[in-house]
């Protein structure tokens, strides 16, 4: 890891914070990562690759059907998030 870290953006869905979604179950290997997320509407299931400075998602909903290819996370250095302190 480079100095100073690297930070996934916080989606308003897609956090640690969010008290209403749960990873419910996850694969991570090489590159390559797939995990389903459940809320109270049911479930969605992610994969693609985990690159240097981005994470590449294919999105399925369970729910509704809505399909996404190729969906681009951008990982930030934590010095460039604002009101972040060493």
């Amino acid at each position: 890891m480079e100095s100073g870290g690297r930070y996934f953006p916080r989606e308003k869905w897609f956090n640690r914070d969010n008290e209403n979604l749960t990873a419910v179950s996850y694969e991570y290997i090489d590159d390559k990562i797939s995990f389903t997320t459940v809320d109270q509407n049911g479930t969605v299931d992610h994969c693609g690759t985990v690159q240097q400075d981005q994470l590449i998602l294919d999105i399925h909903s369970n729910i509704n059907g809505y399909e996404e290819s190729n969906r681009e996370y951008v990982f930030y250095p934590f010095e460039d998030i604002p009101g972040w302190y060493n």
